[in-house]
């Protein structure tokens, strides 16, 4: 018979392997999950900050789940800081609860908001600093704010001579600190509604970096050629058929949408494998919490239709 020998890892591995319990009433933690996107296209700023959910062992999960104290972060403080000038910053306040009643308690608040006009420089870094009042530990993070993009407009769009054709248009400069972008065609429009006679602002975008006929990118300069059929059916199937509303062509818009670094690697990192081997961790930026602090800029420019354009879109697309 053969002696084996075990080498002095693999019985680590057998003692160990085969407890995996997790005990989710264990002692409380207060770990912090935040969304903090800096838009630098608003005047103000809206962080969402909550703290991973935790149950009780005298508790049953619905009864925990409506305790605020179980989902929101309580007494705490909240600012940004300019990293090079810790003179310069905003205190964030919280805001009114803007979560319907539902499973969990709605009696406070997981959003926090400060207007920000001015403050916010393209290419310079911010920390978001929030601090428990109660525990007295702070979880931070650094991020680099991005800058708005130049886009140079081509002649007017017309749909009606050559349907079968393509128009372009210039993204002469994606934007300071930006990382990763899309390019979008916004048809914009009215919806009325014709028994109450109220009228809303709707959208729909295209996503032309996805389905463009040429994309080309040299020296920070976005060169795009859309497929004017592609973008017509695009909208069409995107606008469903609605005979209580009438619909009106408002405008159509350039919009680039620009993200910096920190956005950039969230999604990579969050976004679904195509391994067998799972996931070790997810993305994080905040010190010693969870989620993400990054920046992005939305950069608009309205293009010029034809009327006869116009006139089709009301008729074929619209309102069908």
């Amino acid at each position: 018979m053969k002696n084996w020998i075990l080498p002095f890892w693999a019985y680590i591995l057998i003692l160990t392997a085969c407890d995996n319990t997790l005990d989710i009433n264990a002692p409380y933690l207060e770990t912090p999950v935040v969304y903090a996107i800096i838009d630098m296209g608003q005047d103000s700023q809206i962080f969402r900050i909550q703290k991973t959910y935790q149950n009780d062992v005298n508790k049953t999960t619905e009864e925990v789940a409506q305790i605020a104290d179980s989902l929101y972060m309580k007494n705490i403080t909240v600012k940004v800081v300019n990293a090079n000038n810790q003179n310069l910053f905003r205190d964030f306040k919280r805001l009114a609860p803007r979560k319907e009643a539902g499973f969990f308690s709605n009696k406070d608040s997981s959003y926090w908001g400060q207007r920000t006009t001015g403050f916010f420089a393209p290419g310079s870094r911010y920390t978001l600093r929030i601090k428990s009042n109660e525990t007295d530990k702070e979880y931070i993070a650094t991020t680099t704010a991005t800058g708005t993009a130049n886009i140079r407009l081509g002649g007017a769009i017309n749909f009606v001579e050559s349907p079968n054709g393509t128009f372009s248009y210039q993204v002469e400069q994606i934007g300071d600190n930006v990382f990763t972008f899309d390019l979008i065609v916004r048809l914009n429009y009215w919806e009325i509604n014709k028994s109450t006679n109220d009228s809303s602002l709707q959208y729909v975008d295209y996503y032309v970096r996805r389905d463009a006929l040429y994309t080309s990118v040299q020296n920070g300069k976005a060169t795009v050629g859309v497929s004017k059929q592609g973008l017509l059916g695009h909208f069409t199937n995107n606008i469903p058929v609605n005979a209580a509303v009438t619909r009106t062509f408002n405008s159509i818009e350039f919009v680039v949408v620009g993200a910096n670094s920190d956005y950039n690697d969230m999604i990579q990192t969050n976004k679904p494998s195509g391994s067998i081997i799972p996931k070790v961790s997810d993305y994080s930026n905040i010190a010693n919490g969870i989620g993400v602090f990054a920046s992005r800029t939305t950069s608009r420019l309205k293009q010029s239709v034809t009327s006869t354009s116009i006139e089709l879109l009301n008729a074929q697309v619209l309102n069908r």
